[in-house]
């Protein structure tokens, strides 16, 4: 409606607009939560949702959270913990180093998703 042009595709209208799918202006909200959780800038209650995995050396992925165990799709699966986690976890470490929340906001906004390509798992479907 606002380019009164209905032969465009969604990928093309959004090339026009210069943003991203609603998908991944999702997932950078919710990354943009987990940094304020890891981080300590996040309620007490928010902030028990998410776990740093302890590692006993000094390794290459810091700032690696525990991804919880479920036992039910609706309950497990599409769970903030969970979801928050695993994005988190494919977030490259360059991202993660950051102190600040308006620096870690304008990066993260470059960040287009994980580099799979498989075309089978959410991430990919839904990555346009």
């Amino acid at each position: 409606l606002v380019f009164d042009d209905f032969s465009l595709s969604y990928r093309e209208l959004l090339h026009c607009t210069e943003r991203q799918s609603l998908y991944m202006q999702r997932t950078h909200m919710l990354l943009i939560e987990v940094f304020k959780c890891v981080n300590g800038m996040s309620p007490p209650i928010i902030d028990d949702l998410f776990s740093l995995a302890t590692i006993g050396h000094n390794t290459r992925s810091c700032k690696r959270l525990i991804q919880p165990v479920f036992s039910t799709q609706r309950y497990g699966f599409n769970s903030l913990s969970y979801q928050g986690a695993k994005f988190w976890n494919l977030l490259p470490n360059t991202y993660k180093n950051y102190d600040y929340i308006n620096e870690f906001k304008s990066v993260i906004s470059t960040w287009s998703g994980p580099a799979c390509n498989c075309n089978a798992c959410l991430i990919c479907m839904y990555r346009i």
